[in-house]
């Protein structure tokens, strides 16, 4: 009991004190982005594209994203998990940002994550600290999706059970939109809008698949980059952004950017002649890194999710076909998926078996749910399926599994997942600094938790 109530005096003392910072910079503008995938890669893609127009006047979160992350990302504290005894020493912090710090910006680009329905874990929460001038709805999948079990009854099951989840979780992002009184400033995907009700809708401008093939002309994943073309009225123009690749959910993503360049009268030619070098995800977002013998590496081991998992299958195969190589695939458990975590594990599995000439799993789930949808779908354990506890023990045999010259993607959660160590292993760069800087979870902090 002691222990709620000091941690809801800190909560409520974080929200205070981050609305007073606000004032500072109460006339810049605020972008909201949300969404159950994409929210990290499309916040990094929208600030590489508004950088070069307002350069250190330009604000936005790093890694907070939750009810302790945006407040420490407006008061300029480091993100991290801080224990109860460190609360004071926070605060203080907080404090000493309001009065000695003289940050301005003209900017604000906010990630907005929920992990429930409920406070202050839930979006009501989150627009309780502060509410965006421009909101964007990513996509809506059932991620965290087992926070939003008891709001469905149990008698619901199957894909009807997914599309009520889902529609739980969409009514709780939505109200990130719902906050906003201009129609053009709150933005929903298509595939968003399908769980958001007619009259909803009415208060929010839907970008479709048609916008996205306008917007987006050329779009190729190799195993150098992504390139891609944007269509304007004054013709095509063209960029490649090295050591990366992306889905094609992130055509919709660059198209959102655009729309909102457009509402902030700024030019795109210049964003995207700029984006390649203003353009920095962190580490294990869909990066591309030296492997050894010969293979690529494809690592999206920062954290997964269905909707993102099954996307990066595709760019797995594209890169791969370009080269004539081998396609192995890595997946970890997918965590927090509720009562509908079987049958999403199978969906997944099965995808992932039919893309790759050897699939590698890992954790218990994918023991459970994930091995006989592999064998339904074709692989052989043993032969071009294998199993492993954790990705620690798949990094002592990781040579053992992959064959010279493949593309390898990791896609897996958080915690103890532990894909990161396999990634290290397989990486031909030992080198401690870059180790660092492209590989994710390898900093100290991350070394303690874990």
């Amino acid at each position: 009991m002691i222990k709620m109530m000091t941690k809801a005096f800190y909560l409520r003392a974080l929200r205070f004190l981050s609305k007073i910072e606000l004032r500072k910079n109460k006339n810049a503008i605020i972008i909201g982005i949300t969404g159950s995938s994409g929210k990290t890669t499309s916040k990094e893609l929208l600030v590489g594209m508004l950088k070069p127009h307002y350069k250190e006047r330009l604000k936005s979160t790093k890694k907070g994203n939750s009810e302790t992350g945006i407040p420490y990302e407006i008061l300029n504290i480091p993100v991290r998990h801080y224990r109860m005894w460190e609360y004071p020493l926070v605060l203080l912090k907080g404090i000493s940002t309001i009065l000695f710090s003289h940050q301005h910006y003209d900017v604000f680009v906010i990630e907005y994550g929920i992990d429930s329905p409920h406070s202050p874990q839930n979006m009501e929460y989150l627009l309780s600290i502060v509410k965006p001038h421009i909101g964007v709805l990513l996509s809506i999948s059932p991620v965290h999706g087992s926070q939003f079990d008891n709001a469905i009854s149990s008698s619901i099951t199957g894909e009807s059970r997914l599309h009520e989840v889902n529609q739980t979780i969409a009514l709780e992002k939505a109200k990130l939109l719902s906050s906003i009184p201009q129609t053009n400033n709150a933005l929903v995907t298509q595939q968003a809008a399908a769980y958001i009700s007619t009259e909803s809708l009415k208060h929010m401008t839907v970008i479709t698949n048609k916008d996205v093939e306008n917007t987006i002309a050329e779009w190729e994943n190799t195993s150098e980059g992504i390139s891609f073309a944007v269509n304007t009225s004054k013709g095509k123009i063209s960029t490649f952004i090295p050591n990366i690749v992306l889905p094609s959910a992130a055509k919709m993503t660059i198209t959102i950017a655009t729309r909102i360049l457009s509402l902030l009268k700024k030019d795109l030619r210049t964003s995207l002649a700029k984006l390649p070098e203003n353009y920095a995800p962190d580490p294990g977002r869909s990066t591309l890194l030296p492997g050894l013998e010969n293979s690529i590496i494809i690592d999206s081991s920062y954290n997964a999710n269905p909707m993102a998992a099954v996307e990066l299958f595709s760019v797995c195969k594209e890169v791969a076909r370009k080269g004539r190589r081998k396609k192995i695939i890595v997946l970890g458990d997918l965590r927090e998926l509720g009562t509908i975590e079987k049958q999403e594990y199978e969906r997944v599995v099965t995808a992932a078996a039919k893309a790759s000439d050897i699939l590698i799993l890992t954790n218990s789930n994918m023991k459970n749910f994930g091995i006989p949808a592999a064998e339904q779908a074709g692989k052989t354990l043993n032969e071009n399926l294998y199993w492993f506890e954790n990705g620690k023990q798949l990094s002592f045999h990781i040579l053992e599994v992959i064959e010279p010259q493949s593309v390898v993607l990791f896609e897996g959660s958080q915690n103890t997942v532990f894909l990161e160590y396999a990634v290290k292993e397989l990486c031909a760069n030992k080198d401690p600094e870059f180790v660092l800087r492209n590989i994710p979870r390898m900093t100290k902090d991350w070394l303690e938790i874990k």
